[in-house]
């Protein structure tokens, strides 16, 4: 079932990046501890099914080694937070989620594009992720931008 699977995507970062292109209206500004709930609402919202609970969650990223706040960038317009992106310092985005009342509006290739600059300026070689293999919009985004797959493995 292609929703146990998930596709190993990279994007080489030897040759320049695009630049992310923000719509109007939207802040951004890098994580805080105090942006913990209202993120894992954001990614609760997205990912139900694949979530952990709040305290593990909360845990996890406070302990992980690979956690650095200058990889997680957030956005926000009037109403709060619409999108979100973190990476780890392996040079693996762990999560990137727009609000559905917020997409389609190149919040998502924004902030892809912003992940790419900022691991490329820290000398990455390149930047993996991984994205559920039935979640075709995020793939096409993904592939639009010059990610390749590696492999399909378990989710």
């Amino acid at each position: 079932m292609a929703a146990d699977h998930c596709l190993l995507l990279r994007m080489p970062l030897q040759q320049a990046t695009p630049s992310p292109l923000w719509p109007p209206g939207v802040t951004l500004r890098l994580f805080d501890a105090a942006d913990a709930a209202p993120a894992y609402a954001l990614l609760r919202e997205a990912n139900a099914d694949d979530l952990l609970d709040w305290p593990t969650w909360q845990q996890q990223w406070r302990s992980n080694a690979e956690y650095d706040p200058a990889l997680c960038l957030l956005v926000m317009d009037s109403h709060g937070l619409i999108a979100l992106v973190q990476g780890w310092t392996s040079g693996y985005l762990k999560d990137l989620v727009v609000h559905p009342r917020a997409r389609r509006r190149g919040l998502g290739r924004a902030l892809l594009a912003w992940a790419m600059q900022t691991y490329r300026q820290r000398g990455e070689a390149s930047m993996d992720l991984r994205v559920r293999e039935d979640n075709h919009s995020a793939r096409r985004l993904y592939e639009h931008m010059g990610l390749h797959c590696l492999r399909r493995e378990s989710c």
